[in-house]
């Protein structure tokens, strides 16, 4: 299934004001990762469950696919896993500006980039295998807002993309922030979260 095939630009899009317009601030200090709420899973044997997710990577022309979007279905997974979250659909969309632009001023009344952009969707289906899914949404990346803002912010890229896809998912699992100040909840934890995947790495040139 595709980014396309999932709704994020049809006309008839009915979630559209569940998406979420993220703007590039200053968040928190990374704290420790044995500060931040565990949330991993454990059998009845007390060992960790995997999670079983269906994650779709994308990119929108002229970005072409990259080798390393691989490891960031990977580190998508991995973050999955630590919400505890099983038998979501999500889609990726790595993009430009001119494409995230489109997007913003579609379906945001805002006609400029910006890093990311998430849409809810939120409805489940049974398949086959009486598995019950929960197609949680999109989640459009522009690659140039990212890189303009790891320079701009001196952080590094991949560290920044890792927050962009957290960010993201936190936005289709229900949080939400008042506003753009550090000390919101969400943008703690999604601190929490970076801090203990520090080592991860996504992005590769």
């Amino acid at each position: 299934m595709t980014f396309h095939e999932i709704g994020i630009i049809k006309k008839t899009f009915v979630n559209i004001l569940a998406g979420y317009y993220h703007s590039r601030i200053e968040y928190p200090n990374q704290k420790d990762p044995d500060e931040a709420p565990a949330k991993n899973r454990e059998g009845s044997n007390g060992k960790k469950k995997m999670s079983n997710n269906s994650i779709t990577i994308t990119s929108e022309p002229p970005v072409p696919a990259q080798k390393w979007f691989a490891d960031a279905e990977l580190f998508i997974s991995k973050i999955l896993d630590y919400l505890d979250i099983d038998n979501w659909e999500i889609s990726i969309l790595f993009c430009d500006d001119a494409f995230i632009s489109s997007l913003n001023a579609k379906y945001r009344g805002i006609d400029s980039p910006t890093d990311v952009l998430s849409f809810e969707q939120g409805d489940e289906y049974i398949d086959d295998n009486d598995i019950t899914w929960f197609n949680a949404g999109d989640i459009a990346i522009s690659l140039d807002t990212l890189r303009a803002n790891s320079e701009h912010f001196s952080v590094d890229i991949n560290e920044e993309l890792k927050r962009l896809l957290v960010h993201g998912i936190l936005h289709l699992d229900g949080m939400d922030h008042d506003d753009n100040s550090p000390e919101q909840d969400m943008l703690q934890f999604q601190e929490h979260i970076l801090a203990g995947f520090a080592d991860d790495v996504v992005f590769k040139e």
